[in-house]
């Protein structure tokens, strides 16, 4: 995720350890020849908590997984206790690239958005857990940049057949 503003690097570390949260999905279970064992890989990504409520916004595609039972796929960590957590899928639009879960917990602290537009220059922090097999059980990622259009246009039909804006950053996403 993309937090933009000028935070002080203390400030920001203190939000994210509150409100981003590591999301685990089972994306294949295949049944082990030598010991008929099911054996279970997985993928990850981020979200963040959005309400006290428990209500977590992550991508849809962080979601996706092969044959795996979807109502026991998805975990969400508990940025405090470190417990997975299984949520309540909310809603998903796949065209939006967009889902809202919810987990039986109450969060003290959550993410709020700004209606303040964004400027070419400003600064951004990346902050996630990428699915990158040596980064799963490490801390979180953070990376510092840039935006460098606030309103990108991805011209290329495959892979934006909505022709939705997109931001721009310098950041390097793992």
């Amino acid at each position: 995720f993309v937090f933009a503003g000028w935070f002080s690097d203390g400030d920001l570390i203190s939000i994210i350890e509150k409100t981003v949260v590591r999301i685990r999905v089972c994306s294949e279970v295949t049944l082990s020849p030598d010991n008929y064992e099911f054996i279970y890989k997985f993928n990850y990504g981020t979200g963040i908590v959005i309400h006290t409520e428990g209500y977590i916004l992550t991508a849809d595609h962080v979601l996706q997984s092969k044959n795996c039972n979807s109502s026991q796929s998805i975990w969400v960590q508990n940025p405090k206790s470190n417990e997975w957590i299984s949520p309540q899928i909310i809603k998903r639009n796949e065209k939006l690239d967009l889902a809202l879960l919810q987990v039986g917990e109450q969060f003290e602290d959550i993410i709020e958005f700004s209606e303040t537009r964004l400027l070419t220059g400003d600064k951004a922090w990346v902050a996630g857990f990428p699915d990158n097999p040596q980064l799963q059980d490490k801390n979180i990622v953070l990376s510092l940049g840039n935006i460098n259009n606030p309103s990108f246009n991805f011209k290329e039909k495959e892979n934006n057949p909505d022709n939705r804006k997109l931001i721009q950053i310098s950041n390097y996403v793992i």
